[in-house]
């Protein structure tokens, strides 16, 4: 979801009008297996955590977004946590579109009426 309403569906409620505060986040992670040499993983490095190049810095400011650097540990607790996120927000999607419809149901019949 973000933060505003979509100029294509200006109808469609963002999450954090029914949940104050909510926020999503989406990520992606590279990984390499345990036994991959230390030299192959420096020599990646710098290819793959290229966001020190400016104009990848603007690209992530304009969309409100960073990168980061980190660990199999933190990027699991980032699975974990975006897997919670993604069950509340199917929740929440799925009570924003009953009210939708009770909403499109009620104006119909008042302006049928």
């Amino acid at each position: 979801t973000s933060a505003t309403r979509l100029d294509a569906m200006p109808d469609l409620p963002t999450v954090r009008e029914f949940v104050p505060g909510y926020e999503a986040i989406g990520w992606y992670g590279v990984g390499a297996p345990k036994s991959t040499p230390a030299e192959i993983i420096d020599n990646a490095r710098p290819k793959i955590f290229f966001r020190r190049k400016p104009a990848f810095e603007r690209a992530l400011t304009r969309l409100d977004a960073e990168a980061l650097e980190g660990t199999i540990v933190s990027l699991s607790l980032a699975n974990l946590e975006a897997r919670r996120n993604f069950v509340l927000a199917d929740a929440i999607a799925e009570r924003a579109l009953l009210n939708l419809a009770r909403g499109a149901r009620s104006r119909n019949s008042v302006s049928s009426a």
